[in-house]
């Protein structure tokens, strides 16, 4: 007895010693994916920025383009090809039920070509001219955006002198504050002109920092060129022939698409209007600004907020400066309070499948802005949508309870989610049901055990 109990002991420690080399095991490949994922998404941003911003327009404007496609191939009143064409024919009970009474014009409905219900060409032309439709008003408003902003900067860039005037205006006032103050607290000539030196040279530096960004605006609406028509042909292919994405990620993505425009294009039309109020010739030009970079929650706001700071300082055509961007800052923080803090909370965030915690979304940000740029902090938190929509969707196509996948799943929504208890609790069931999965096996290898001892 006393050999056996030292057998059963000593395979229990080697069975633990295999559980914590199997745990750093899987620790050990987990950061190696991670490590290995990172560099793609780095190596690739070139090739999959474009993807990824074209599969997020194809999931915001297909349900119109089906609706238009719908329409054109008589599928809906008045079913006529195109609208105003011949009837389309119907299956019996395809559009209008078991009888055929539903539908007055029933015994109107002729076949257009043939004996079948479809005619591949009409339908081919139906999907093309809907498609061509969906990319024209694409374009339209791409054309509109990028011609406002490229118009904005390079009247930025004629009106340069106006700034450099601004500029010695605001140089002239700091050495007048800086000489009074010298003279009330007795300060030397020397430490009065290694301030004057210092304002001019700081001022320098913000011409030339605003100058730059005018410069990358221009040479970045001139090279998109390529990336668009990239975007166009996945695009255009990807309404033609639609991938079969759907349920709860689709609805996802696109509900937040939808309401996140809604609330930029309201906080932009806002911030044009508060511009043009205050006789700023660069209303629109701050207003397409502020609508791009409210796409990045929280962060993008405050950048569009000190964007047009520089600008307003440096305008010598304004009687108070100071004023002007007083005026101007106290009314974009008010309309940031609205449009962010109370409409997008009322529609976004009130929303529990969209609820995120916002620390997910800061790391988002952070990190698909830092391995793709400002594009990738705008399209961050669509592709957090789309991870928390494939966990809803695990959890809802998944009937078992103890499942492991669904445990999971539930762990990772919950975290997701700012709900550290409920976390908890589902990742100790996911512990749970592997240990019950792996048990059967360990009783069967100590059986096999003891009978090879026994023997």
């Amino acid at each position: 007895m006393l050999p056996r109990r030292q057998e059963s002991s000593s395979s229990d420690n080697v069975t633990a010693v295999t559980k914590s080399l199997q745990k750093v095991a899987v620790f050990l490949l987990m950061l190696v994916a991670l490590v290995c994922g990172h560099i793609l998404l780095f190596h690739l941003r070139s090739v999959l920025v474009p993807f990824v911003l074209s599969a997020l327009v194809v999931c915001a404007v297909e349900p119109t383009v089906n609706a238009i496609y719908n329409g054109f191939s008589g599928r809906m009143p008045p079913y006529r090809w195109f609208c105003c064409c011949c009837h389309r024919k119907m299956r019996k009970d395809a559009f209008y039920g078991e009888e055929e009474g539903e539908d007055p014009d029933r015994a109107e409905l002729e076949p257009l070509n043939g004996p079948t219900d479809d005619d591949p060409l009409c339908e081919g032309a139906a999907r093309c001219a809907s498609v061509s439709i969906a990319i024209g008003l694409i374009l339209l408003v791409v054309t509109v955006l990028a011609g406002s902003l490229l118009a904005g900067a390079l009247h930025l860039r004629e009106s340069w002198s106006s700034y450099s005037l601004g500029a010695a205006n605001l140089v002239a006032w700091l050495e007048s504050i800086t000489r009074k103050l010298s003279l009330r607290l007795q300060l030397g000539e020397q430490t009065d002109a290694h301030l004057n030196g210092f304002y001019s040279h700081l001022l320098d530096k913000g011409q030339a920092l605003v100058s730059a960004v005018v410069e990358e605006i221009i040479s970045d609406v001139s090279s998109c060129v390529v990336s668009l028509i990239i975007i166009l042909l996945y695009v255009i292919f990807g309404l033609l022939h639609p991938l079969p994405i759907g349920g709860k990620v689709s609805n996802l993505v696109r509900s937040y698409l939808w309401k996140k425009t809604l609330v930029s294009l309201l906080y932009g039309f806002s911030v044009s209007a508060l511009f043009l109020l205050l006789n700023n010739d660069l209303a629109i030009f701050f207003g397409i600004v502020s609508f791009f970079f409210n796409y990045v929650p929280e962060v993008g706001t405050i950048i569009a907020i000190i964007i047009p700071m520089p600008v307003i300082l440096l305008d010598g055509r304004l009687a108070s400066p100071a004023t002007t961007l007083m005026k101007a800052t106290m009314g974009q923080l008010a309309m940031k309070i609205v449009f962010n803090n109370i409409i997008e909370t009322s529609l976004i965030q009130a929303d529990t499948e969209m609820k995120v915690h916002p620390v997910w979304v800061l790391l988002t940000i952070n990190y698909f802005g830092f391995i793709w740029g400002p594009v990738g902090m705008m399209i961050g938190v669509p592709i957090l949508s789309v991870l928390k929509g494939a966990a809803v969707s695990t959890i809802e196509l998944d009937t078992e309870k103890d499942d492991l996948t669904k445990a999971w799943a539930e762990s990772f929504l919950a975290c997701l989610e700012g709900r550290p208890q409920k976390a908890r609790e589902k990742l100790e069931i996911a512990i749970g049901a592997r240990s019950l999965k792996a048990r059967p096996e360990e009783e069967k290898l100590q059986n096999f055990g003891e009978t090879t001892s026994a023997a």
